[in-house]
């Protein structure tokens, strides 16, 4: 069953949190902590990649243009490529793997800044 567009978007949305989470980390209820994670920020990073061609396929979006998403497909290549290899040779913890994964949030949220406007102001 094919998901509206509606709700591929929030999907974006809530992968974007999801992105949030594996660079700053979070507070749980319990007193535990979820740490910063490579591995849960290239799965987020990859979902969010397929998630937009899907998007794309399906419902041929016009606040999106033809070269925003050539840019989007080109940039998962190398963007992909590169967290593939930090998850591979990481040994960070703490401040220091915050501080590489904010580098790759922020490149991803200017990358997809149509996608997160449009669904703030839906």
């Amino acid at each position: 069953m094919k998901q509206t567009e509606e709700q591929i978007l929030q999907d974006i949305t809530r992968l974007f949190s999801d992105l949030e989470v594996s660079t700053y980390g979070r507070e749980r209820a319990n007193g535990r902590s979820i740490r910063p994670d490579v591995s849960s920020f290239y799965y987020c990073a990859k979902r969010i990649y397929d998630t937009i061609e899907e998007l794309v396929d399906v419902y041929h979006p016009d606040y999106i243009t033809a070269s925003d998403y050539n840019y989007i497909l080109d940039s998962k290549r190398t963007l992909l490529l590169e967290l593939e290899v930090f998850k591979d040779r990481n040994k960070l913890e703490g401040d220091y793997l915050t501080y590489e994964l904010e580098k790759y949030l922020m490149k991803m949220q200017g990358l997809f800044e149509c996608f997160l406007s449009y669904c703030k102001n839906k």
